[in-house]
């Protein structure tokens, strides 16, 4: 079974405690969210992580593109930026094989 996780500052995470999610990790530091990511790309149980741009701005680039390419799991990458909305149908259907947007 696949865990629905959630990264990244108390800020970020508060809407999705308040949704019910219950796997969140609280990271703040360069080190916190690099072994948190390291640790989720390695185990099996991880189906798709959210976290937010400036989460994801403290990894090293070369780390940082592995992240965000990875399959499993999915990472959904959140931004205030007007693009954000185009990336995140592109993670679905690579996800899912589907796009959600045309069905």
């Amino acid at each position: 079974m696949s865990v629905f996780m959630v990264a990244g500052d108390a800020e970020f995470a508060v809407g999705f405690r308040l949704a019910g999610i219950t796997e969140i990790h609280i990271v703040e530091t360069e080190g916190e969210i690099d072994t948190l990511f390291k640790k989720a790309l390695q185990t099996s149980m991880s189906g798709i992580m959210v976290t937010h741009e400036r989460t994801v701005a403290k990894l090293k680039p070369d780390f940082r593109r592995k992240v965000e390419s990875s399959v499993k799991p999915i990472v959904v990458v959140l931004s205030e930026e007007a693009g954000s909305q185009d990336t995140l149908r592109q993670l679905i259907k690579k996800s899912i094989g589907v796009d959600l947007i045309n069905v």
